[in-house]
Order: structure tokens, then C-alpha cells, then sequence
């Protein structure tokens, strides 16, 4: 009888862990919202640090015929107060992406990224993705 009782207690806790219902329900962290970075250290051998409360930064071209599609900057040290904003050189309309915003930008016009790096970005790599699958400039986010 008692082992019956032992039996069918350690299968209810084996249920309610499995369906989620003996878990905490408590939100998730702050932290844990944040988008994790690409990586710990850029891949760019140079990459200084931006100053300022925005990082501007342009796309020139998306067609690798028209030129080598490196931004500029390439690569830059932001923080967690900086913000975004991308200049299209490109001459045709772009999407831009960091993390879980997306921007559309005009040929010619600026788009910005109104939100501090540190309300959605974790320390880390972060690469801009351009339409078409092209990359923009890699934001090295430090925990500062």
C-alpha cells in the first residue's frame, strides 16, 4: 500500500514536470530578452571605438558588381547607451537588421535605430543583415 502511494506520487511529480506545471511562473529575466550576440571578438582586425550618442554608419552598394560591399564602418566598439543610424548609399531601397528591429530606408535617407543597444542587444558581436542577404557593419557591443 505504501509502496502503491510512493509509486503514484513519483509519477504525478514526473507528469507535472513534464507538462511545465510544477516550473516557475515567474517572468523571464530582463537579460534573457536580449538578443544573444554572433560572437565574442570581430572578425574585422580593426575596430575602434565610437564616440557619441549615435553610431552612423553607411551602406554604399548591395550588388557586388557595383563595388566590394564592405560598409563603413566596417566594424565599431558601441555601447550600451549608443544608438543606430545607417546612411543608404546603396541607390535602391534597403531592409536593415540588428537583432529584432528591421528597418526600411529610402536611397539617400537615413534610418535609425531609436532604441539603446543594451535594451535589446547582448555584450557581444552584433552583425547589421541588409536586404538580399548582404551584411552591414559588425557592432561589437561592450559591457560598459
Amino acid at each position: 500500500m505504501k509502496i502503491e502511494r510512493l509509486l503514484i506520487s513519483l509519477i504525478l511529480i514526473a507528469l507535472l514536470s513534464l507538462t511545465g506545471a510544477a516550473q516557475s511562473k515567474r517572468p523571464p529575466s530582463k537579460k534573457g530578452s536580449l538578443t544573444p550576440s554572433e560572437g565574442d571578438y570581430p572578425a574585422a582586425g580593426f575596430c575602434p571605438e565610437a564616440g557619441g550618442r549615435w553610431v552612423s554608419a553607411q551602406i554604399t552598394s548591395i550588388a557586388s558588381k557595383d563595388s566590394d560591399g564592405i560598409p563603413m564602418p566596417r566594424c565599431v566598439q558601441v555601447t550600451k547607451r549608443q544608438r543606430l543610424k545607417i546612411i543608404n548609399r546603396a541607390g535602391v531601397p534597403i531592409r536593415v537588421t540588428l537583432g529584432p528591429i528591421t528597418i526600411r530606408i529610402r536611397p539617400g535617407a537615413e534610418g535609425v535605430f531609436n532604441k539603446p543597444f543594451g535594451s535589446y542587444l547582448a555584450p557581444g558581436v552584433h552583425v547589421v543583415r541588409v536586404s538580399g542577404g548582404h551584411t552591414g557593419p559588425a557592432l561589437w557591443l561592450q559591457d560598459k
